[in-house]
């Protein structure tokens, strides 16, 4: 990927945190679930996933990364995760309370699993966050400098939602390499979705659906690109979507002969 092309991926991506829905009210405060990872040229992130069980007073939290060394020298990032605890819920700060700091070799690929206890997130946020970033780098909402994000809010560890595991999960190749899959809310049972990824096999050699899951059972839908938002290798929709009775939404996308890319879920967002 082009570094224009990376920067405006995230440029784009970023201007969908403060999105307002047709006719929302701009104090709508708007809270996400969301994964994203990006392409900066040196790691690639192939699993970016977090399973929460609640405890007393307290949020037990494992997180699964996949991730590779693409440059020719080494380089370092650090696996954080934490329970928000101030801003709003369009930008939740949310430090970490769990770290694992990695040394990877060029072109090294490593699994990594980080479990951590989290003090419970403020009532009014509602949510956990894991990344990948850089080392020193302070851990908020849509750190435009991170290699992966992923954002939960409180259906990720109540209800049907425990200890499922929420995040994205690519297949091997340069098929589907990055994505955006963003909810944010407009009203308790509304969202403005988001969605973009990226790979040799978008926008149109492959299938993307969306799903409505209830229970584990899923009722998937074809999503069709957004011309306006697509192009070259980037498949690009904008839509607002019902929660129905879902508790989480997955996004998937396959090619015609069945070969899934990649395939993410993430909780139905808590409403404050």
């Amino acid at each position: 990927m082009t570094a224009t092309r990376c920067c405006h991926f995230a440029a784009v991506a970023a201007a969908a945190t403060t999105l307002a829905a047709p006719g929302a009210s701009q104090a709508t405060p708007r809270p996400h679930s969301r994964v994203v990872t990006y392409d900066r040229g040196i790691v690639r992130v192939e699993r970016l996933q977090i399973a929460v069980r609640p405890a007393a007073r307290a949020l037990n939290a494992t997180v699964f990364l996949t991730v590779s060394n693409e440059h020719s020298a080494p380089t370092s990032r650090d696996l954080v995760v934490g329970s928000c605890v101030r801003g709003s819920p369009a930008y939740p700060t949310c430090p970490a309370a769990g770290r694992s700091h990695m040394v990877l070799a060029a072109h090294e690929r490593r699994v990594v699993r980080l479990s951590a206890r989290l003090p419970a997130p403020a009532a009014r946020l509602d949510a956990v966050e894991a990344a990948l970033v850089t080392p020193g780098q302070r851990t908020r909402f849509f750190v435009l400098h991170s290699d992966a994000e992923l954002l939960v809010t409180g259906h990720a560890w109540r209800g049907s939602g425990a200890g499922e595991r929420y995040g994205v999960v690519f297949a091997p190749g340069d098929a589907a390499r990055r994505l955006n899959f963003d909810i944010p809310l407009f009203d308790v049972d509304s969202a403005y979705i988001d969605v973009r990824w990226t790979g040799t096999a978008a926008p149109e050699a492959a299938a993307t659906t969306i799903a409505r899951c209830s229970a584990k059972a899923c009722s998937p839908e074809t999503l069709e690109r957004s011309t306006s938002r697509s192009g070259a290798n980037l498949f690009g929709r904008r839509f607002g979507f019902k929660r129905v009775h879902a508790d989480s939404l997955k996004l998937e996308a396959a090619t015609p002969a069945g070969e899934q890319l990649f395939s993410a879920s993430l909780p139905w967002p808590s409403w404050p």
